[in-house]
């Protein structure tokens, strides 16, 4: 090997890792934005659903649109970047273990909206699990 062939071997090693900063600093700003889009979404919810109830409707109705909508925009999605979503019996079964689980904790925080505020609520539904976790931990 040349000395041309070292320059150009470290000039190739230094792009890369400068790159590949870039692209860590990249994602690093991608997980920012998106985690204030989810925190944005999850504050306006209770807000929607006080909104939906005061037009008539009810925590049920608001949970089968909500989980309507979103599995629509998810099926949409993966079939546009055709992912395959074939499933096996194993994981249709916990599947459907985590949809039963998910909106019994979700319909009675949606519930639980009618009785308490909105912060107070969202905050004791988050709160909980950490709580519950902990205490599995301690003893």
């Amino acid at each position: 090997m040349g000395s041309k062939d070292i320059i150009l071997i470290e000039i190739i090693s230094f792009q890369y890792e400068r790159s590949h900063v870039e692209d860590k600093d990249l994602n690093n700003y991608k997980g920012i934005v998106y985690a204030l889009l989810s925190s944005t979404a999850f504050g306006i919810m209770p807000i929607l659903a006080r909104v939906a109830y005061v037009n008539g409707s009810n925590p049920t109705t608001v949970l089968v649109f909500r989980f309507i909508i979103s599995a629509l925009r998810l099926l949409f999605y993966l079939k546009c970047i055709k992912i395959n979503i074939r499933l096996g019996k194993e994981q249709i079964l916990l599947l459907l273990i985590n949809t039963v689980g998910y909106t019994i904790t979700t319909l009675a925080l949606f519930m639980s909206y009618n009785y308490l505020g909105a912060g107070l609520a969202t905050t004791l539904h988050y709160i909980s699990s950490c709580c519950l976790h902990n205490r599995f931990h301690i003893f």
